[in-house]
């Protein structure tokens, strides 16, 4: 490869039984992982996640336990390992193949502090004990530009509250369509029926990253 090459962006690509093709954007060291035409890790997930947990550090919460269902490429884990060095994370990730994207191009490799289950996340929460409780509990759950089903119902809120610690907080990044605005509002009402305090994080045009307060 020329010195002009490597300069170039490169496009590594994969196909996974579960998220079909897969993209891996590379350019300058920056890597942006594409699923279903949707970013998953790197580009603009980057600074969202970022923004979100720069702010509970400089909140100075205690976050020493955190749960994050949906892996993808790890940018969360990354960034939470920044700002909290101490933390353990749980991450729950359906797809093998994601699981080995995280390691090789990412760097995130499970080790003590960190345990990457490859797992259906709905039926890991199913099966789980309510023994180990979560201050932080990440939803990052995609299929393509949506959020499964399943992922958007009452039941689903009411079973991970149950996982939170006194003070617990949840990041929901949830899809947004102007053209469902019913179904968004839906949701909505949902977090607002289980949780204290719900707070919007960042605007995106298909997204919406929210902050749900025990």
């Amino acid at each position: 490869m020329s010195w002009y090459s490597s300069l170039l962006p490169q496009k590594i690509f994969f196909h996974s039984k579960i998220n079909g093709s897969i993209t891996l954007f590379s350019f300058f060291g920056k890597k942006t992982l594409i699923v279903g035409g949707a970013t998953q890790s790197g580009g603009f997930t980057l600074s969202m996640w970022e923004k979100a947990i720069k702010k509970f550090k400089n909140e100075k919460l205690k976050i020493k336990n955190c749960l994050v269902l949906g892996v993808g490429g790890g940018t969360v884990i990354n960034i939470l390992k920044k700002y909290f060095p101490d933390i353990y994370i749980t991450g729950i990730e359906i797809d093998p193949i994601m699981k080995k994207i995280a390691r090789k191009y990412f760097d995130i490799i499970p080790n003590n502090s960190t345990n990457i289950i490859v797992a259906d996340a709905f039926s890991w929460l199913e099966n789980k004990s309510k023994a180990l409780l979560f201050d932080l509990i990440i939803i990052d759950l995609y299929i393509g530009r949506l959020n499964p089903a399943e992922a958007r119902e009452e039941s689903f809120l009411i079973r991970l509250k149950k996982l939170l610690t006194k003070k617990g907080i949840i990041l929901f990044n949830s899809h947004y369509n102007e053209g469902k605005l019913q179904e968004y509002n839906k949701l909505i009402k949902y977090f607002q029926k289980n949780f204290s305090e719900v707070k919007t994080e960042a605007k995106y045009p298909l997204s919406r990253l929210l902050k749900l307060t025990n």
